[in-house]
């Protein structure tokens, strides 16, 4: 996303308040020249210079802390800006660069502080508005930031960059339509704008309007090449279109290009994209998590001397996420928040939730404290964290949107667990444990954290109140006279080798069908597009539908038998489709996001809908799929043996998991004698 931009509107000499005479004024004149002219070495000598005879002249210190702002030493920058205001506090231009030096140093509430002094001074000034709508953004304050950035274009109608970056608070108000407004603004005043093409990408994305979106960050990258997250979001855009052939060379091109600041939201998008790769092997995914994971080795040192050790007491337990919201994590979070016993467990929530709903209210009655920390840094964080005196600290969001995962690198509790989210490992040393069970993570299965195994389930499930309201209905191959095979899931979990698959079942099966149903699927552009893929891969697409149903519930009445993908596996679409009687067939991958349907299925008794190779799916779906008899029988069951097994037994899963928690806190303590 866009960056602050440096205010280049330098102080001419003869508005100084303190004389200097005219030899030096020339001096200061020509390092004005050179500045301007990008000579920064030759100005800053001669500004260090001039300030060694006049050390009390704001001129000087301000053009001197500018070229610190310009040389990315900030701190310095600071210093030199403040002396500047302490003499000439009329300045604009000081307090506004010193304002961008702030917000170098993610001191934001200071450099609002700055920006807001600017304009006080002198209200006529675009960039200080434009400036101070970044930092409200990063505050996270939208509204006042939107308001800020329309004032900056109402004194430059022609600002490109201040239209892109309202798209971008638009884009995080989830307000998709007028985000893309606010970038074709920004295109049509300025048609070679990478970073704007780049941000239209990604709200088309988010409209999973996916052939438009990777149009636009293609566009991005012919304007741009050296545009590190243009490469990333590229990269991630074709796993969000199932081709993964090239996605690891541009998130490749994207580290080698990128700058500290562009380092997060990179390694964010590279994590989550890798994890569905399906020509990776587990160790190099793994490994790219370590990767990532080293740069913060050093942190979180400190150690907890001082830390009640007691092996019988009340336990405080923290949950970070920022997914206690209507998100489909929720199903997950009930069983287990609503039956933990508080007479033994003190439960504390760590929301970084930045769009609060119903289902937010509704969770916070689960836990003893809650804590919001939308906005705070992740030092202050782990430093809340300490000061809580958090024994156990659990992240359920992984490599995720809005990710947290920094706050536990500083270690702030003795024991520290991953858990749900992205379902596999995180690459950080400084989390200890990962919770699964022996059917996601059997032996030989890696990851940096140590496994732990649940008993019989990683995660309970609770059935949303539209699921609830829905009844199983007959398998459709009864009135259709043919089977319907099913998907209905995320497209980045797709690749070629699933398609593959597909096509030759269907193959093997000529009267048979193949329902793709999700939102990602219903664009007309999209549809061509798969038509195209599925096609090259040996599909017989007159035989396909593709759709968005209103109410999956009832979509996955249409279906027969739900095909899992592979190697990653799906998520809730395997539980929902249990629920609504339907059978999945999904095969047990080396990983465990590939493994969710394997625990699901063996939990359920149903271990035989679980292949064990690509051959071994495409013999059982053909095998399961001649039996229409045999799916009836196993539709109209299905809903009772998923309510008998441990997969809705929320008061054993919370056992297990409560038990977990006393055996690492033992362990923890036995180690630390």
């Amino acid at each position: 996303m866009a960056q602050p931009r440096f205010n280049k509107k330098l102080v001419n000499s003869s508005n100084t308040q303190n004389n200097i005479n005219q030899k030096q004024a020339r001096i200061l004149q020509n390092g004005i020249v050179q500045q301007r002219q990008g000579n920064i070495q030759e100005a800053k000598k001669i500004y260090d210079s001039l300030l060694l005879i006049n050390s009390q002249n704001s001129d000087i210190l301000h053009l001197l802390g500018s070229i610190e702002c310009q040389l990315k030493n900030y701190k310095k920058a600071v210093n030199l800006l403040s002396k500047a205001i302490e003499i000439n506090p009329s300045n604009a231009a000081s307090h506004t660069n010193r304002g961008i030096a702030l917000q170098k140093l993610k001191q934001l509430d200071e450099a609002l502080v700055s920006y807001n002094l600017a304009i006080n001074i002198n209200s006529n000034n675009a960039y200080t508005y434009f400036n101070r709508g970044v930092v409200l953004k990063d505050l996270q304050q939208y509204d006042a930031a939107l308001e800020s950035f329309s004032k900056a274009i109402s004194l430059r109608p022609d600002f490109a960059l201040a239209y892109n970056n309202k798209g971008v608070v638009f884009f995080k108000k989830e307000q998709f339509d007028i985000s893309i407004e606010n970038y074709d603004k920004a295109i049509r005043l300025n048609n070679k704008y990478a970073e704007a093409y780049c941000n239209r990408g990604i709200s088309l994305n988010r409209k999973q309007h996916y052939v438009e979106s990777l149009e636009s960050i293609r566009k991005a990258i012919e304007i741009n090449p050296t545009l590190a997250n243009a490469q990333q979001i590229y990269a991630t855009q074709l796993a969000f279109m199932s081709n993964y052939k090239e996605v690891k060379k541009f998130s490749d091109n994207a580290l080698s290009l990128a700058t500290e600041d562009d380092l997060p939201l990179i390694w964010e998008n590279r994590l989550y994209t890798l994890i569905y790769h399906p020509d990776l092997s587990d160790k190099e995914i793994c490994d790219e998590h370590i990767r990532w994971g080293s740069d913060f080795s050093e942190l979180g040192r400190d150690g907890f001397i001082g830390h009640d050790r007691s092996p019988g007491r009340r336990l405080r337990i923290g949950y970070v996420s920022p997914d206690f919201r209507e998100h489909t994590c929720r199903f997950y979070f009930d069983p287990l928040f609503a039956n933990h016993d508080h007479t033994r467990y003190e439960l504390y929530a760590y929301s970084c939730v930045v769009r609060e709903d119903k289902y937010t209210e509704k969770i916070k009655l689960y836990f003893d404290i809650w804590r919001n920390i939308v906005g705070v840094s992740d030092t202050d964080v782990a430093e809340m964290v300490r000061n809580d005196k958090i024994d156990i600290l659990i992240d359920a969001c992984g490599h995720m949107s809005d990710t947290r995962l920094k706050v536990f690198a500083h270690k702030p509790a003795p024991i520290q667990v991953s858990w749900l989210g992205a379902v596999w490992t995180t690459g950080l040393k400084q989390i200890d444990y990962v919770l699964y069970d022996p059917y996601m993570a059997p032996k030989g299965t890696v990851a940096s954290e140590k496994i732990f195994h649940l008993t019989h389930t990683w995660a309970a499930f609770r059935p949303g109140e539209k699921a609830m309201s829905c009844s199983v209905n007959e398998t459709p191959a009864i009135k259709n006279g043919y089977v319907t095979f099913g998907y209905s899931g995320r497209s980045e979990r797709l690749n070629y080798r699933v398609f593959t698959v597909w096509g030759r079942i269907l193959k093997r099966l000529p009267q048979a069908r193949l329902l793709i149903d999700y939102k990602a699927f219903s664009d007309p552009k999209a549809q061509a597009y798969y038509r195209g893929f599925l096609q090259e891969h040996g599909v017989d697409i007159q035989r396909v539908e593709m759709r968005n149903s209103p109410n999956i519930f009832n979509g996955l009445g249409d279906i027969d038998v739900l095909l899992d993908s592979f190697p990653h596996s799906g998520g809730t679409m395997l539980f929902d489709a249990v629920w609504m009687g339907v059978p999945v067939l999904t095969l047990a991958s080396s990983r465990p996001v590939g493994r969710i349907g394997t625990s699901l299925m063996t939990n359920l008794g149903l271990s035989d809908w679980i292949a064990k190779n690509e051959q071994d799916y495409e013999d059982k779906a053909v095998f399961f799929g001649q039996d229409v008899p045999a799916l009836q029988i196993l539709r109209s069951s299905m809903r009772a043996k998923m309510q008998a097994s441990p997969v809705m037994d929320e008061s054993a899963f919370v056992i297990d998991v409560e038990n977990a928690y006393q055996n690492m806190w033992k362990t923890w303590i036995a180690e630390k004698k």
